[in-house]
């Protein structure tokens, strides 16, 4: 069984002749511009090859040596020698350097072992003063903790060592006239 239905380039071709024209035109630019684009990465190759091959010669001719090569011998012998002071004095610095902090470390755990020492003498004098001095339950404790803490707006609440909280304003506004 045919299939009684034509091509859509065919019904074009009969149909509108012009419109058929144009996309022949259409594909024959396209096909024209897939071989300029093949074209032009085949040239694009060729020239990224020849300047491999210009690179490579550029060395190859830089390793020969020349009229003034003793000279520039001189010259890079002279930088060496210049190079390998300054790397003599960048290491003594650095020598230096070390025994300065290997002396801080030294002086840092000294000050680390007395502090705690303090520390030490501090919690054991605290513990003493309380034993010996307890206070009773409705006295006033000797001193208070600040510690503001926001728990609604323009209150802060503040805790003292009793654990007993009071609430106080932070903004307080006079109206003067």
């Amino acid at each position: 069984m045919k299939n009684t239905m034509p091509h859509p380039n065919r019904y074009l071709k009969q149909a509108h002749v012009s419109e058929y024209e144009k996309v022949l035109k259409i594909q024959m630019l396209q096909k024209t511009l897939v071989g300029k684009i093949t074209e032009g990465i085949c040239k694009e190759k060729l020239i990224m090859l020849r300047e491999r091959q210009l690179a490579q010669l550029k060395l190859l001719l830089a390793k020969r040596p020349g009229v003034d090569g003793p000279l520039e011998l001189d010259k890079a012998r002279h930088l060496i020698l210049k190079k390998s002071n300054q790397n003599k004095a960048l290491l003594a610095e650095l020598n230096l350097t070390r025994s300065d902090l290997e002396n801080s470390n030294a002086n840092n755990g000294r000050l680390l072992a007395d502090l705690k020492a303090v520390k030490e003498e501090i919690a054991m004098y605290k513990r003493r003063s309380i034993n010996k001095v307890e206070a009773p339950v409705d006295a006033k404790p000797t001193f208070q903790i600040h510690r503001p803490k926001m728990k609604k707006p323009g209150f802060a609440v503040t805790k003292n060592r009793l654990i007993k909280a009071t609430l106080t304003p932070i903004y307080t506004t006079s109206h003067t006239l």
